[in-house]
């Protein structure tokens, strides 16, 4: 009976060991298929006996040629190149990003893969920070784009899309104007503060490039210290409320987030960011599921989406 488990253990290992070997050989998309290289179900365009080393799961080395999925980067130098992550690569003299995009000309249907060197990078002091974002001597990049800072050697990735370095914190790739780096911190997707001030960040369409930005409400006469965020745009300190970086003229006391549109303290009913006229808090809540048109109630009327029915 010893013999036998022994035996049947030595199997399962084999089998285990089969499946790993399999689970290795097919995880890589690049693939040889009917003589030729694949990424996914793209052709590389190259025969199956060239040899092809795949440095993750998007970059490959395909004898002296480099491929970005299915697209070959032009002028990448093989021997010294490497893969840092799914987008970014370098080799001894440039830095390379790729990524995919659909285009409206073929309705968005298509997958492209766009790929090639980053203009100005200095690839011997680039390094990877996280979310996308980048150094090097000059300069910070996000997902590719360079993009000036104050302090590149302090620069960090907070939470939430914020940045800072030791000067200034940013939103994104934008600088918050007047902002202290040392003490600038995100709060969530909307707000970051520093130990005297508070932002609320959106994105708003630039004029000029007629591309989205991010933006910024410096909100004036915030207590910086006990300042907190709320989620759905909400956020209070120790004297009052705020939606989307406006002041509400209501307490902070008791203040809960309801809903994403729906809020209240110990006085108030809020939607979006609007007091509901007569609503009283003491008895507001909820109707889930709704109850013959309408979404939430109190102790004497019925409302729906922030009106009184």
């Amino acid at each position: 009976m010893r013999d036998f488990f022994k035996a049947m253990k030595l199997l399962f290992s084999l089998i285990a060991s089969l499946i790993g070997l399999f689970a290795c050989e097919f995880a890589s998309p690049f693939h040889k298929k009917d003589g030729e290289w694949y990424f996914e179900s793209h052709k590389l365009g190259v025969a199956a006996t060239t040899p092809l080393t795949a440095l993750n799961d998007r970059f490959a080395r395909v004898a002296d040629r480099i491929f970005y999925r299915d697209d070959e980067i032009h002028g990448a130098d093989s021997a010294t190149f490497v893969a840092l992550d799914d987008h970014y690569g370098k080799d001894k003299s440039a830095v390379y990003f790729g990524d995919t995009y659909r285009d409206g000309r073929d309705y968005f249907l298509v997958k492209r893969v766009r790929v090639g060197p980053i203009v100005g990078a200095d690839a011997a002091s680039f390094r990877l920070l996280k979310d996308g974002y980048a150094v090097d001597a000059r300069q910070a990049y996000f997902w590719g784009t360079p993009f000036a800072v104050r302090d590149v050697a302090s620069f960090e990735v907070l939470d939430y899309g914020f940045t800072r370095d030791r000067i200034r914190g940013y939103g994104r790739t934008t600088e918050i104007a007047g902002s202290d780096g040392a003490s600038f911190t995100a709060i969530d997707i909307e707000y970051a503060k520093d130990a005297t001030h508070a932002w609320y960040s959106y994105l708003a369409d630039d004029p000029k490039t007629r591309r989205m930005r991010t933006a910024f409400v410096d909100m004036k006469g915030v207590d910086a210290a006990s300042f907190v965020g709320k989620t759905s745009g909400y956020a209070v300190d120790a004297r009052r409320v705020y939606y989307k970086g406006k002041a509400i003229s209501t307490s902070p006391n008791g203040f809960e987030c309801l809903t994403p549109s729906y809020a209240k303290n110990t006085s108030d009913v809020l939607y979006y960011g609007q007091k509901i006229s007569g609503a009283d808090a003491a008895t507001f809540r909820l109707l889930q599921p709704a109850e013959n048109g309408a979404d939430a109630a109190d102790g004497a009327s019925r409302y729906l989406e922030g009106k009184k029915l």
